[in-house]
């Protein structure tokens, strides 16, 4: 399935407030791609085949005429032909029909399926910024509906929705060659219908958006419940959980209700409206053939059309409530293609030294809260770089900015001597790689989460297995490396994860290995090891930036950068930092010392 960015919906509005219906036909011309010339091509075929539909009524008639005036011994011939000429039209015409349909019904489930994917790999490009204020029940919510709808909308094009206007446009223009009058009739039945049909959707359109909005909250709220089951146990917060579902819900369900009654008014209207148009036409037929007009078949021809007429206003009802309700799913998902934040991506291959630098660099988050703030730091190329401070100092930020999940808003962030935001964004993902405090796991095998679905060897997976003290892991679980470890890996502990985020590192091969953090999990022991086994095999041969609060992680690091307020306030090595009378690492590194000797204690 072809996914290219290359392709994009000009200038398309994506307000869901706002999305016409010619808006929302172009999005959905944008979703049919490479089906476009299929689908038209279906769609004019089946132009024809429902025309169709006004046969077998015009061949009623006929045969209710031929009989009011046959004798009984005359040939029965004209009417047997006419029977042919029914059955085998009916049984051509059916197949043809159900053909197209049935390819067009393909081309929808494609085009729904091409949705989704362009929606998640929109979501790959948005900034972490972008996520952070987006509800994850909320955008799959969004993706899913939107997905679905796009398939009703299609089908309807080619389904329900042509076949409505096609009979209604084809009866009026053939019954107006015959008599104008009645012709005048349906397309006045038919222009009030549609008239009342634009002023209640007006109404339901705006209660949809309401109710698409208060679905996705109650969403979100529903998948955050149900992925955090043990938190909510533990701390007895069913009650108040509960309590948001129900508000959440109960906004949706009034939202709903409102919805039904304007429903419910708009059927008593049409029903009205059809009540009284049907006795009119049927006095003006019944006129007819007194005047000796109409005879008995064109009555019957006439009546029929009336009821294809009616019967297509019905159908358009059932259409255009169906409609309303996919476009304002559509809208909801075609918010994810407008221009918002992104992770930009350059041009420029990843340079063959990883040496990193940034120049007064800041970074502040929506709320407008700094982040980092004239950061100046150079890291060599396959150098250990440690980086200390308090929570909330900046240390993890700075990760973020480094992996390009957050982008500076001033000064330069360079790697190599190459701006970082001129390297291809797939560039710096291969040759980069974090692991942080909490390892996000996928309910994929052992496997699967450590390689992440890549090509990598039986022998760089053992040796990041190894280096990782994950071996232990593997022997534990029944089917080793290819047991499920459920979702977000609930069958492992904290450090089993933190371990397992290390070895994915360790088996993408990167030059730049960031650690987030990483060993905050594991006990004194298992760090010890890990870290012996990550520098005997790639000490010299990659740069590190470790990040930790256990500042004894950094014993081996050459160089240590201390954070504070969102700044780098104190470098040097771990020996020099640790013996600095009155800096901010000594007094951190004496309070641990401290805890760990009364801990022993």
């Amino acid at each position: 399935m072809k996914t290219s960015n290359k392709r994009n919906l000009g200038a398309l509005k994506t307000d869901p407030s706002g999305l016409s219906l010619g808006e929302t036909f172009k999005g959905i011309w944008f979703f049919l791609a490479e089906d476009r010339g299929r689908f038209v091509r279906g769609w004019f075929i089946l132009v024809v085949m429902y025309l169709y539909d006004l046969v077998p009524a015009f061949v009623l008639g006929l045969s209710i005429d031929f009989f009011t005036e046959w004798n009984k011994g005359e040939s029965l011939a004209p009417f047997y032909y006419y029977a042919i000429f029914l059955g085998l039209s009916w049984s051509l015409v059916s197949v043809v029909r159900l053909h197209y349909k049935n390819k067009l019904a393909k081309i929808a489930i494609r085009a729904k399926s091409r949705s989704r994917v362009l929606c998640f790999d929109r979501l790959l490009n948005f900034s972490l910024a972008w996520h952070a204020n987006e509800n994850t029940g909320n955008k799959v919510q969004r993706i899913v509906s939107g997905g679905e709808s796009v398939r009703e909308l299609v089908r309807t094009i080619y389904n329900e929705g042509l076949r409505v206007f096609t009979r209604i446009g084809s009866v009026v223009i053939i019954i107006s060659f015959l008599d104008l009058t009645l012709a005048l009739v349906l397309a006045i039945f038919s222009a009030i219908f549609l008239s009342l049909e634009l002023y209640f959707n007006r109404q339901i359109i705006a209660l949809n958006d309401s109710y698409n909005l208060a679905n996705e909250g109650s969403a979100g709220m529903l998948n955050e419940g149900t992925g955090n089951m043990l938190s909510i146990k533990a701390l007895g917060a069913e009650t108040n959980i509960q309590k948001r579902v129900v508000v959440g819900e109960e906004v949706a369900r009034d939202v709903q209700l409102k919805r039904a009654d304007i429903k419910a008014r708009k059927w008593m209207s049409f029903q009205i409206l059809t009540g009284l148009f049907m006795g009119g036409y049927l006095l003006l037929l019944g006129r007819g053939f007194v005047l000796d007009i109409f005879t008995i078949g064109s009555i019957a021809i006439f009546f029929t059309y009336f009821e294809e007429v009616r019967g297509a206003c019905i159908m358009m009802t059932d259409i255009t409530s169906e409609v309303v309700e996919s476009r304002s799913a559509f809208s909801r998902m075609m918010t994810l293609f407008k221009d918002v934040p992104k992770v930009r991506s350059g041009t420029k291959t990843f340079p063959k030294r990883s040496d990193i630098k940034l120049t007064n660099a800041h970074f502040s988050y929506a709320s407008g809260q700094n982040g980092i703030r004239e950061i100046n730091l150079k890291v060599g190329h396959q150098e250990i770089l440690g980086i200390a401070g308090l929570s909330g100092s900046g240390k993890s930020t700075l990760t973020k900015v480094l992996m390009g999940l957050y982008e500076i808003s001033e000064g330069k962030f360079e790697i190599g001597g190459e701006d970082y935001y001129d390297i291809k964004r797939e560039n710096v993902s291969a040759n980069m790689s974090v692991v942080l405090q909490e390892t996000e796991l996928f309910n994929f095998s052992l496997r699967d989460n450590i390689t992440l679905m890549r090509d990598v060897s039986s022998k760089v997976l053992e040796r990041a297995i190894q280096i990782s003290q994950l071996e232990s892991v593997v022997e534990r679980l029944p089917e080793g490396l290819d047991a499920q470890i459920g979702e977000r890996g609930y069958m492992l502990s904290g450090g089993e994860r933190q371990r397992l985020g290390i070895a994915r590192a360790i088996c993408k091969d990167p030059k730049i290995i960031v650690l987030d953090e990483a060993t905050s999990s594991l006990d004194s022991k298992t760090e010890k090891k890990i870290t012996d086994g990550l520098l005997n095999e790639f000490g010299g041969k990659k740069t590190f930036i470790v990040i930790a609060h256990r500042l004894s992680t950094l014993k081996n690091a050459d160089r240590v950068v201390v954070f504070h307020g969102g700044t780098i306030v104190e470098e040097g090595t771990f020996a020099e930092l640790s013996r600095k009378e009155g800096s901010h690492f000594a007094e951190m590194y004496k309070i641990q010392t401290e805890k760990k000797k009364h801990v022993v204690s």
